[in-house]
């Protein structure tokens, strides 16, 4: 098993002077015909499930479910009510083995 360590990023809002803590990490996903398109990720420890959407997903020629569901989300602004696309991502994690990983994704 391999294991990847990579600092944060970091800036001063200028507004406020708060330092601002993200952390992202670059993924290879495997789109329809078996070919890598890498992206970059925002890791957000308190996610419940990854999210992308659904036009990022077609643009990447990602394999993605025809049928979708209207869910009630929780956003910063309130619940809204959104059409989900509830998939799988198949990805590789830059910097770490060649372990295939297949994690669950609404787009």
């Amino acid at each position: 098993m391999s294991r990847l360590e990579k600092p944060l990023d970091h800036e001063i809002l200028y507004a406020t002077s708060d330092l601002l803590l993200r952390a992202e990490v670059d993924l290879h996903l495997k789109d329809s015909t078996g070919n890598w398109q890498q992206q970059t990720f925002r890791v957000d420890s308190g996610s419940d499930i990854s999210s992308m959407p659904a036009w990022l997903a077609k643009a990447l020629s990602l394999p993605m479910p025809q049928a979708s569901l209207s869910l009630p989300i929780n956003t910063a602004s309130g619940q809204v009510t959104m059409m989900i696309r509830s998939g799988l991502l198949v990805m590789k994690v830059e910097g770490m083995d060649q372990t295939e990983f297949a994690i669950p994704c609404h787009f």
